[in-house]
């Protein structure tokens, strides 16, 4: 590119970004990253949670790829019981909301919050021992009771073994891989 393609290139970037709302509003989130960073990144990985579904909307398959139980662990591991309980269900409720799938049957879905939010009360709990292993198990029992009442109520049986048997496994390898950044940024 020519020197007048980069400063017309700078110009369209300066005239969008330099604005005084953006300005502001950066400033705003890096004094608040500053001073109140445990609040604003325990609600960046509820804000990942949430969206981390949003897939199932619009398409229907038996593999869950969510980040509520790496918020609810996270939190709950770093800020005590009533923290992981609170960002676990809050997490798992706005996924729900995003995708769709809370109106569907609500009964299910408050099911699923109870989950969430005792997930990251056990993550309070357990927080010296291997959380990995403990969130394995607690996903593996409430997945069984999660199928076992889908099945009852005319889900595809397919699709829940492939949930029954991946989940699991999902949320063992995103713990392994993510919460030690996610405790760390916390």
């Amino acid at each position: 590119m020519t020197d007048e393609a980069y400063l017309r290139v700078f110009e369209i970037l300066s005239s969008k970004l330099l604005r005084p709302t953006t300005v502001i509003a950066c400033g705003f989130m890096l004094v608040s990253l500053i001073f109140f960073r445990p609040l604003m990144m325990s609600l960046i990985l509820i804000a990942l949670g949430a969206i981390s579904i949003i897939y199932k909307r619009y398409v229907s398959i038996g593999i869950d790829l969510e980040l509520c139980s790496l918020c609810a662990i996270a939190i709950g591991s770093r800020y005590g019981v009533t923290a992981g309980a609170v960002s676990g269900g809050f997490s798992i409720l706005l996924a729900l909301l995003l995708n769709g799938h809370f109106m569907e049957n609500p009964f299910f879905a408050a099911i699923k919050m109870v989950t969430y939010a005792g997930l990251g009360a056990l993550a309070a709990i357990f927080a010296t021992s291997n959380l990995t292993f403990m969130a394995g198990v607690y996903t593996f029992v409430a997945d069984a009771i999660f199928v076992a009442i889908a099945m009852q109520s005319g889900g595809n049986a397919g699709k829940l073994i492939v949930f029954l048997v991946t989940h699991p496994l999902i949320v063992i390898y995103q713990l392994k891989l993510l919460l030690p950044l996610a405790r760390a940024l916390l």
